[in-house]
C-alpha cells in the first residue's frame, strides 16, 4: 500500500486518526488524483488576482507590467517544481501553470512596450 505525506505529518508527527488529516491534505490528494475542482479553483484565483493587479496599477502601468510578470514568473517556478509529477493531476497543473505563468508574462509585454513607445514619444517631442 502507498503512503502519503501529509502536512499534519510534517506539522505533528504520524497520523493516528482519520481526523488529524487537515483541509490541505484533503485539497492535494484531489488535485492529485481527481484535479477538476482543484483547476476551476486555480483558474478562478488565478482570474482573481488579475483583476485585484488591474485595480491596484490601473493608473501606474509599469507596475501592471511587472505585476503580471512577476505572477508569470512565480507560475513557472511553480511549474518547474512539480514538472517530474507520476500523478495526472501533477501532470494537468504542471500543463496549467506552464501555460498561465506564460500567459502572464505575455500580457506584460505590450503593455511595457506601449510604456516604452509613451517615453520613446516624448523624448523625440
Amino acid at each position: 500500500m502507498e503512503t502519503y505525506n501529509t502536512f499534519y505529518k510534517l506539522l505533528y508527527g504520524e497520523v493516528i486518526k482519520p481526523s488529524d488529516i487537515t483541509r490541505l491534505d484533503f485539497f492535494i490528494y484531489a488535485a492529485r488524483f481527481q484535479p477538476t475542482f482543484a483547476i476551476l479553483m486555480f483558474i478562478s484565483s488565478l482570474y482573481f488576482l488579475g483583476i485585484i493587479g488591474y485595480f491596484i496599477f490601473k493608473k501606474e502601468k509599469r507596475g501592471l507590467a511587472y505585476y503580471f510578470a512577476f505572477l508569470g514568473g512565480g507560475l513557472l517556478i511553480l511549474s518547474f517544481i512539480i514538472t517530474n509529477s507520476s500523478t495526472v493531476g501533477g501532470q494537468v497543473f504542471f500543463i496549467l501553470f506552464l501555460i498561465a505563468g506564460l500567459i502572464c508574462i505575455i500580457t506584460s509585454i505590450p503593455v511595457y512596450c506601449k510604456i516604452l513607445n509613451q517615453i520613446k514619444m516624448r523624448i523625440t517631442n
